[in-house]
């Protein structure tokens, strides 16, 4: 609904950023000729002994099994499988934050309490009167300011994540409670996960402030 909820900037705040590679094996289509080193009699080995074992693993059923494996023992040499790398994409970036509320006086109590169902109902999706369909969640903005401009030297992130967890200890130091029943302490701890996966062209943006 718009609300927004203010926290000290926590300690030990990581941004994780990774890029997700596969290997490939291009076979003949990985072979380079210009770089092809040896004299001419080693080349020759070299394309007989592959092309002996292309052959032999054309018969790699029943009796003819074990020809290919032969072929390699006897001329110690195999094709060169052209293994190369390549990217495949980078990580939807994820960030958990950890905070500990402790209540001074019964506006911090109404405070805290407030601050824990808004994390819970908004993580959750709206449904139709026969709940057959679901919409998604809202979507939160996290910034880092200080004092009333965003801070330059932290990272930003990207302007909309969704709340994948949010989880709430309370009196984690104690068994105790007010008069009202309202607890001494509360710990929640949250994760958000960007909506997607970033390029560098989203960086950029990130990056200007």
């Amino acid at each position: 609904g718009g609300k927004s909820i203010h926290f000290p900037i926590p300690s030990g705040l990581t941004f994780a950023d990774n890029a997700e590679y596969s290997t490939v094996d291009l076979g003949l289509l990985g072979f380079d000729t210009e770089r092809t080193s040896g004299t001419t009699g080693d080349q020759i080995k070299n394309v007989g002994a592959v092309a002996a074992n292309i052959l032999a693993k054309e018969y790699t059923e029943n009796k003819y099994a074990n020809v290919a494996e032969a072929v390699t023992l006897a001329t110690k040499r195999i094709q060169n499988p052209g293994r190369a790398v390549s990217f495949q994409g980078t990580t939807v970036r994820e960030f958990e934050f950890a905070f500990k509320m402790m209540p001074q006086d019964e506006r911090d109590t109404v405070a805290i309490k407030d601050i824990n169902t808004i994390f819970r109902l908004n993580l959750y999706p709206d449904s139709n009167t026969a709940g057959l369909v679901l919409s998604f969640p809202p979507v939160w903005s996290i910034k880092f300011y200080s004092g009333t401009e965003e801070n330059k030297f932290i990272p930003k992130i990207y302007e909309e994540c969704f709340l994948v967890s949010f989880s709430s200890t309370y009196n984690a130091d104690s068994n105790m409670f007010h008069e009202d029943g309202s607890p001494i302490g509360v710990d929640v701890s949250m994760k958000f996960q960007e909506t997607k996966a970033l390029t560098r062209e989203d960086q950029y943006k990130l990056a200007k402030y």
